[in-house]
């Protein structure tokens, strides 16, 4: 491709042997050389998609999504996947397949940030996106709510990723503040008490809700017990002014099934702390939702 720089060729090769090689022997499926050579296809592929004349931190996001898009598809459900940090990769392969002469001018500092903060918004929106469509059709049912509740969820939580929130606990308590807001009147018919609260904890439990970066910060268990009883706590604090004759069955019931993981890894070179985030629908997956698009691994 144009962008090519046979200069990052090697150091390419060596971010994505040095990135998968700590965790090749946990897949089941491929073997550690398989995998790396799925990891630059990826990288190559996703870098001809979305090659364009754009500003430079707008075609870095844009491929970076695109690459976990490919990455997902075949790898959603390694238990590996949230232990590694792609940023070395990632950031490597655009210099490699996407090189512009002003890139060479950027400081590594301000290049290596913007990398951090694309290569966990990547990971973070496929495991959302895809986890959470699960969970909420599963809990909310009629089309026309589904549809009302996943707006605001959604877009509630992309607003704060925009946000410096540096709790697990702080960030779910302002995803349900601003989805209860975003509902407006609806809420009792949408999304009555009990189904807010089956919602909000099977998506921390099983839907990818808490960003991995917090989740990590706050050593998280498994269990996501702080995070639950916040849950909690702040549902039957702003259903509290909601008169139960107004909490509807529209919501419907049901669990959620999707799997969650948890932790956020990382692999070498490691780039300082995790900067604040833009929002997933900022690069190339504005409405994905369950329509990723993948590549057939070999």
């Amino acid at each position: 491709m144009d962008g090519h720089n046979p200069q990052f060729d090697m150091i390419l090769i060596e971010a994505v042997k040095q990135t998968i090689g700590p965790i090749a022997h946990m897949d089941k499926q491929y073997s550690g050389e398989q995998i790396q050579k799925m990891v630059l296809d990826y990288a190559g592929r996703a870098a001809k998609r979305k090659a364009s004349v754009k500003a430079w931190t707008e075609v870095a996001s844009d491929f970076t999504y695109s690459f976990f898009e490919s990455l997902w598809k075949v790898f959603g459900e390694s238990a590996w996947l949230d232990q590694v940090d792609f940023t070395w990769v990632v950031a490597t392969a655009f210099r490699n397949f996407l090189s512009r002469p002003e890139i060479m001018t950027i400081p590594d500092e301000e290049f290596n940030q913007v990398f951090m903060k694309e290569t966990a918004l990547g990971l973070d929106c496929s495991r959302y996106y895809s986890w959470a469509a699960y969970v909420l059709k599963k809990i909310i049912t009629g089309k026309a709510s589904q549809k009302k509740v996943r707006d605001a969820v959604d877009n509630s939580r992309e607003e704060l990723l925009k946000q410096s929130i540096d709790t697990a606990d702080a960030f779910v308590t302002a995803w349900i503040t601003g989805t209860v807001k975003a509902l407006g009147k609806d809420i009792g018919n949408v999304l009555p008490k009990a189904t807010a609260l089956n919602l909000f904890q099977s998506l921390v439990k099983e839907g990818g809700g808490i960003p991995l970066w917090l989740m990590n910060a706050a050593n998280t268990s498994p269990e996501c017990k702080s995070v639950l009883n916040e849950v909690e706590t702040t549902i039957n604090t702003l259903y509290a002014d909601i008169p139960e004759d107004n909490w509807g069955g529209g919501g419907g019931g049901g669990k959620g099934a999707a799997k969650g993981f948890g932790g956020f890894g990382a692999a070498q070179p490691q780039w300082g702390a995790m900067p604040q985030f833009g929002g997933c629908a900022g690069g190339a997956w504005p409405g994905m939702g369950m329509g990723m698009m993948g590549y057939s691994p070999y």
